[in-house]
C-alpha cells in the first residue's frame, strides 16, 4: 500500500469524489467501488484462444501457429508493445474474423476501482486513516 499516494487522493481528491466529508470506512468503500474504466493494456493467452476461429488458426503455417500457441500460453502478454501487435497483426490478415477479434480486444477497457486505478490494491479503513494521520512519512 502507497500511503503516500492515497494521501495525495484523498486530500487532492482529483475527481471530487468528497473524501473530506466520508469517515474513513466510507472513503474505503469509495476507494474500492468498482465504477471507474481504463484501457486495456493486457491479455491473457485465454483472451488470444477466445478471440480466434478454427479456420484462422489452421490457415496459418506451422510456424505461425507455433508462434501463436506459445503466445496463448502466455499469462500476460502486454499489448502496448508494438512488436506485440505487429505480431498478431502478421499472424492474421486484414478481413480475418480473429484479427477482427483481436482488434476489439485491444481496444476494451477494463471496469476497476479507483483504488486499483491508482494501483493501491484493497484500500481498508485504516489504510484510510493511516494516510489520513500522516502515516506515510
Amino acid at each position: 500500500m502507497d500511503l503516500r499516494v492515497l494521501h495525495d487522493e484523498l486530500t487532492v481528491d482529483p475527481l471530487a469524489r468528497g473524501y473530506a466529508g466520508m469517515t474513513d470506512t466510507q472513503a474505503a468503500v469509495s476507494l474500492n467501488t468498482v465504477n471507474r474504466t481504463q484501457p486495456r493494456t493486457t491479455i491473457g493467452g485465454n483472451d488470444l484462444l477466445a478471440a480466434t476461429t478454427v479456420a484462422d488458426l489452421t490457415a496459418l503455417t506451422a510456424a505461425q501457429r507455433d508462434v501463436y500457441i506459445g503466445m496463448m500460453q502466455m499469462a500476460s502478454i502486454d499489448i502496448t508493445v508494438t512488436n506485440i501487435r505487429n505480431i498478431l497483426g502478421t499472424l492474421f490478415g486484414a478481413g480475418t474474423t480473429t484479427r477482427t477479434n483481436l482488434i476489439a480486444l485491444g481496444s476494451s477497457t477494463l471496469a476497476v476501482s479507483r483504488a486499483g486505478e491508482l494501483g493501491l490494491g484493497t484500500v481498508t479503513p485504516g489504510d484510510v486513516m493511516q494516510a489520513r494521520g500522516g502515516g506515510y512519512k
